[in-house]
């Protein structure tokens, strides 16, 4: 009985840890609205368009870079990609003002072009979830120079140690007409 109460023991502080490895406590938040909670109107369209700040922490052993991808699942015509970033050194805790480290790079957004584009929903379109996701890599840069979100998830493949998720709502301004 006793020997069966050590294995079991030693197998739940050797074992049992690993099951939550994959970074159950990283947090992602944002200092302009708190998950699932509308998103200042001065990061948006309508407003004047600033990159929304992002912070994080609590990123698992073994982190070396991360990825981050703002994208709108509510967009007219399908998903919208705003902004993707990858090779964020382990080492950096957020972005703000839009300024990314040296050594990160950017794969375009749906317009094309290598940038962050702001919420703006078109009128009529109803609440849109826009969806930041972070992911903290096992590998210091995505191989290749994935140039789309579709390339970027695909380099991260077998790499992924731990999520975050943070959505910011914004609904179109009716008077807007785009």
């Amino acid at each position: 009985m006793k020997k069966s109460l050590i294995w079991t023991l030693l197998y739940t502080m050797l074992f049992i840890p690993t099951l939550f490895a994959k970074g159950d406590t990283m947090q992602f938040r944002s200092s302009a609205f708190v998950d699932n909670t509308p998103i200042p109107e001065v990061y948006t369209c309508f407003g004047e368009g600033e990159p929304i700040p992002l912070a994080w922490s609590g990123a698992p052993e073994g982190t070396q870079s991360f990825v981050m991808i703002m994208d709108d699942p509510d967009a007219v015509g399908g998903v919208y990609d705003h902004w993707i970033i990858y090779d964020l050194p382990a080492d950096t805790p957020g972005i703000i003002g839009g300024i990314i480290p040296a050594g990160a790079k950017m794969a375009r957004a749906s317009d094309g072009r290598a940038h962050y584009v702001p919420p703006c929903p078109p009128k009529g379109s109803g609440l849109h979830h826009y969806t930041f996701r972070l992911f903290a890599l096992d590998i210091p840069h995505l191989p290749g120079s994935p140039e789309t979100k579709a390339e970027v998830i695909a380099a991260m493949e077998g790499h992924i140690l731990a999520e975050a998720k943070l959505i910011g709502l914004v609904s179109p301004k009716e008077a807007f007409a785009f």
